[in-house]
């Protein structure tokens, strides 16, 4: 059956069709991704300048000393439930003295680099470069993914006072992310579908002239001269 002229024509169509939906929802799905991402973090980093800009204990160069206030000025302020900011500061190790974590005492005064919920080559790279630094990373249980932003705060001649550090959960990204890669593949679908009724009908209207005229032809071969072909365009 696919070796006629009609199947080789359905054949070309739906490949095409196939492998311009597949690049172009590739193309999308990451590009939506990317976007997604970007959000997230500008949502992240926002919140993080307006900590510092109405905190005036963040401010001190000694965070140490004024640990509490900041504990406090976390507790009043409003994070979602899938945010968790963290307030390190270097002593003689980087040390974790206040965090919006519903049970930060539990964890205040732990050392930031081991500490499992946090990425410590984001805090390293903080300190040893000055900048901003982030990643994906899985949480313990590699059951959910979050995104990590690193960010230093400094002083007025540009040394870093300690670092804010916040998680996002990005379970709400890649659910949404999901729900898009399963509308194109409904999208893909539908689409090949459709091409290969076109396809029938397409190549049954190349192929059944010629069909005609074979059948003709073979039959005046045999001898049978009377036979016409009709001719429906010029």
């Amino acid at each position: 059956m696919f070796t006629s002229i009609r199947w080789k024509f359905i054949v070309v169509y739906f490949l095409l069709v196939f492998i311009a939906m597949v690049i172009v929802g590739v193309f999308i799905v990451q590009r939506f991704e990317a976007q997604q991402l970007e959000n997230r973090t500008n949502t992240m980093v926002k919140q993080i300048e307006s900590i510092i800009s109405t905190s005036s204990y963040v401010s001190e160069d000694n965070w140490a000393e004024v640990s509490e206030e900041i504990q406090d000025t976390l507790n009043e302020w409003r994070f979602d439930g899938t945010e968790t900011l963290y307030v390190i500061y270097y002593e003689d190790i980087p040390k974790i003295i206040a965090s919006s974590y519903s049970n930060h005492n539990k964890i205040k005064g732990q050392n930031a680099l081991v500490y499992k919920f946090l990425d410590p080559t984001l805090i390293l790279s903080v300190y040893n470069d000055g900048e901003r630094s982030e990643g994906i990373k899985k949480d313990a249980n590699e059951n959910t993914v979050f995104k990590h932003l690193a960010y230093p705060v400094l002083n007025e001649v540009g040394q870093i006072k300690g670092v804010l550090y916040i998680t996002s959960d990005l379970q709400d990204v890649y659910k949404t992310l999901d729900d898009s890669k399963k509308l194109l593949t409904s999208a893909t679908m539908l689409a090949l579908v459709t091409t290969v009724l076109l396809g029938f009908l397409i190549a049954s209207s190349i192929t059944e002239p010629i069909r005609d005229v074979t059948k003709k032809a073979e039959k005046m071969a045999k001898g049978d001269f009377e036979q016409f072909v009709e001719v429906k365009s010029d």
